[in-house]
C-alpha cells in the first residue's frame, strides 16, 4: 500500500502519517500543494526511511524530533529477591507498566522479567514521572514450547525522615523563653499576658500523641493543643477566630474557632496533659493524668467520644503548641515527644511525635508457570484520568458584604444586609450532584441557602438574595424553616438551623428537582434515589444552575464543602460530589 501526503510549502509532519499508517504502508510521497517538489519515503521492517539525494541512500526519519521526558528515580529502596529456576529451552518476556495519577503528578512503575535457556534474570525498577494526567498501560506476553516455573518476591520500604517537635525559637511570642534543649517554655514577660509558641515541625496525617508536663502553674491558666502556622501567638490556642486551632484550657475549657466550650477537668502543677489527634477524622482527645476528658466514654484507642472534632484537621499542616499567661510566678511547661518520656498510656494505634514517620512497605509476589505450548497473547489497556476538580465560592460573584477566606471555602458576613450573596465557582446544566454547607456560626435568623440560575440573561447575582430573582432556597426563621422562591415562601415543620449543622443538597437536573437535608436526614422524608420527597420540582430548574448562599447578620460564617474529600456524608446513589474528576477506560484484547 502507498499514499501521497500533500503539505503546504513542502513542510510535512511525518508524525501525523507515521502513527496511524506505519504498519499498513509500503511507501509515502510527501508533495507541495503545487505538486512540484516532493520527498519520497519508504517503509522497511516497520521503519520510516527517506531518500537523500546528496548521499544517494535511504536514511532513517525520526517523526518525534523535539520530544522530551523528565524522569525522577526514587531512592531509599531496600530490595530482596528470591529466584528458583528449572533449566529448559525457552524464552519468555513480560512487561507490565502501571500508572497512578494524583493531583498533577503521574507515578509509573515498570517491572521486566526475562527467562533464558538454563538461567533466569530478574530486574525491578521504579520510576516517578511528572506528566499530564493521561496515561496508557500496555501488557504484552509471548510464550513458546517451555516448562518453567519462576517465583520471585520483592519488598520495597520507603521511610520519610524524622521531624523535630521541640519548641521553635523562631516561632514564638517575645514573652516566651526556651530552655532544656528547647523543650521547656517559660513566660518571662514584664506583665501577665497570653504568649504562645509552636513546635518546629508540623503534622498532617495519621494518629499522633504527645504530652505536656505542667512544671509550674498559678491560679491563672494556659492552653495546650494544636494550631496552624497563621494562628496568632498573642492569644490562647484556639482563640483565634480567623485561623485554625484547638486547645485545652487548664481550668476546664476547650477553645476552638475563637470560642470555647466547658469540659470537666483541671490541670495543676506536676500534672501532665495528654493530647491525641486522628487527622483522618479531625477527632481530638484531651486527658489529664491518664483520664480522658469529655462526655460519654472518650477513648482515642477505640475512636469514641472525642473531646472535640475539628473538620479542618483533615487537611493542612498543624503544630503542637502552648500559650502561657502568668510571669510572676511564671507559667512553665515541658513538651514530651518520645515514648520513653511519657507518663500516661499511649493510646493503641497512635504514635508519639518522635516516632512520627511516613514509613510504607509494599510486597509484591509474582509466580508464573508456562507449559509446552505455542501461544501469543497481546493485551492493551488504555486509561484516561482527568485531573480532580476542586471548587469553592467564586470571589468574582461575591458581594462586598461577604469576606472569603480559607481558599475561598469560608464565607463571613461583615455587615448586616438583605442584599448580599456568594455564588459557587461551579455550575451545572445536567446530571445529579451533591454538596454540603457547614454552619460555623450564624446570628439570629433569616439566612437563606439554595441554588440559582446562572444562564445568560438571568437576574441573580451577588446583590440578590437567595429565594429571589430566579433562585430557590431554604430560609431560616425563628420557629421553623421556609421554602423560598421568587419572593414567596411556604412554611415547613422542621426546626431552625443551629451552629455546627451540616446542610445537604441533592440537585437532580435530569428531572428538575432539588432536595435539602440536615445532619444526614433529608427534609420532607426526601429520597433522592427514589425521586420522592423533593423540596421543589420546577421546569425552570433546567438551565445553568449553581449553589448560592445569603447571610443576614455580621458574623455569620459558613463553609462550603463542594469537594468529595471535605464532605461528611456520602452522595446518594446515582449522585456525584461536584468536586470530583471523571474516569473513562478502554480495553482491547487480541489473541
Amino acid at each position: 500500500m502507498a499514499i501521497t501526503f500533500y503539505t503546504i510549502e513542502g513542510s510535512a509532519s511525518w508524525a501525523d502519517v507515521y502513527d496511524d499508517n506505519i504498519n499498513a504502508l509500503d511507501s509515502i510521497e510527501v508533495r507541495d500543494m503545487d505538486d512540484t517538489d516532493f520527498n519520497y519515503l519508504t517503509i522497511t521492517d516497520g521503519v520510516l526511511l527517506q531518500w537523500e539525494d546528496t548521499s544517494s541512500k535511504w536514511v532513517d526519519v525520526d517523526p518525534w524530533v523535539g520530544y522530551s521526558t523528565t524522569t525522577t528515580t526514587t531512592t531509599s529502596t531496600t530490595t530482596t529477591t528470591t529466584i528458583s529456576t528449572t533449566t529448559s529451552t525457552s524464552t519468555s518476556t513480560s512487561t507490565t507498566t502501571s500508572t497512578t495519577f494524583t493531583g498533577s503528578t503521574t507515578t509509573t512503575t515498570t517491572t521486566t522479567s526475562t527467562t533464558f535457556t538454563g538461567s533466569t534474570t530478574s530486574t525491578t525498577s521504579t520510576t516517578s514521572t511528572t506528566s499530564t494526567p493521561t496515561t496508557t498501560t500496555t501488557t504484552t506476553s509471548t510464550t513458546s514450547t517451555s516448562t518453567t516455573t519462576t517465583t520471585s518476591s520483592t519488598t520495597t520500604t520507603v521511610t520519610l525522615p524524622l521531624s523535630d517537635y521541640r519548641f521553635n525559637d523562631s516561632d514564638k511570642d517575645s514573652d516566651i523563653t526556651l530552655s532544656n534543649d528547647d523543650k521547656t517554655a517559660t513566660h518571662t514577660g514584664a506583665a501577665p499576658g497570653q504568649a504562645a509558641v509552636r513546635s518546629v515541625s508540623s503534622c498532617n496525617y495519621g494518629k499522633v500523641y504527645y504530652e505536656m508536663h505542667i512544671d509550674q502553674r498559678t491560679t491563672d491558666n494556659f492552653t495546650i493543643g494544636w494550631m496552624d502556622s497563621s494562628h496568632t501567638l498573642a492569644d490562647r490556642v484556639g482563640a483565634d477566630g480567623t485561623n485554625v486551632g484547638v486547645g485545652f484550657w487548664t481550668s476546664g475549657r476547650i477553645y476552638y474557632d475563637g470560642t470555647f466550650a466547658t469540659v470537666t477537668g483541671i490541670a495543676n502543677t506536676d500534672d501532665y496533659v495528654q493530647v491525641a489527634v486522628d487527622f483522618s477524622t479531625g477527632d481530638v482527645w484531651f486527658g489529664i493524668n491518664d483520664t480522658w476528658l469529655g462526655s460519654g466514654s472518650p477513648n482515642p484507642a477505640t475512636g469514641t467520644d472525642p473531646t472535640y472534632t475539628e473538620s479542618e484537621f483533615t487537611s493542612g499542616d498543624y503544630y503542637p503548641a502552648v500559650a502561657l499567661y502568668d510571669q510572676s510566678p511564671a507559667h512553665i511547661c515541658t513538651i514530651r515527644t518520645a515514648s520513653s518520656e511519657m507518663e500516661g498510656t499511649i493510646p493503641s494505634g497512635f504514635v508519639c511525635l518522635d516516632s512520627y514517620t511516613g514509613a510504607t512497605t509494599t510486597t509484591t509476589t509474582t509466580t508464573s508457570t508456562t507449559t509446552t505450548t505455542t501461544t501469543t497473547t497481546s493485551t492493551t489497556t488504555t486509561t484516561t484520568t482527568a485531573a480532580p476538580e476542586t471548587f469553592a465560592w467564586d470571589p468574582s460573584k461575591t458581594s462586598s458584604s461577604i469576606d472569603l477566606s480559607r481558599q475561598n471555602r469560608r464565607a463571613t458576613c461583615n455587615t448586616a444586609t438583605t442584599t448580599a450573596s456568594t455564588i459557587s465557582e461551579w455550575d451545572k446544566s445536567s446530571g445529579k450532584w451533591y454538596w454540603e454547607i457547614y454552619v460555623v456560626d450564624h446570628t439570629s435568623y433569616y439566612q437563606s441557602y439554595g441554588i440559582c440560575d446562572q444562564d445568560t440573561g438571568t437576574n441573580f447575582n451577588s446583590s440578590s438574595r437567595s429565594g429571589l430573582n430566579e433562585s430557590w432556597a431554604i430560609m431560616d426563621q425563628a420557629s421553623n424553616l421556609r421554602e423560598y422562591h421568587d419572593g414567596a415562601y411556604t412554611a415547613m415543620t422542621e426546626s431552625p438551623i443551629a451552629n455546627g449543622d451540616i446542610l445537604m443538597y441533592a440537585l437532580d437536573l435530569d428531572n428538575n428537582r432539588y432536595y435539602f437535608g440536615v445532619n444526614g436526614t433529608w427534609l420532607d422524608s426526601g429520597d433522592p434515589v427514589a425521586g420522592t420527597g423533593y423540596i421543589r420540582e420546577d421546569a425552570t430548574i433546567d438551565n445553568v444552575i449553581a449553589a448560592c448562599l445569603s447571610p443576614r447578620w455580621s458574623g455569620d460564617i459558613f463553609d462550603c464543602r463542594f469537594n468529595s474529600g471535605e464532605q461528611t456524608y456520602s452522595p446518594p446513589s446515582g449522585y456525584s460530589a461536584v468536586g470530583t474528576g471523571e474516569i473513562s477506560t478502554t480495553t482491547t484484547t487480541t489473541v
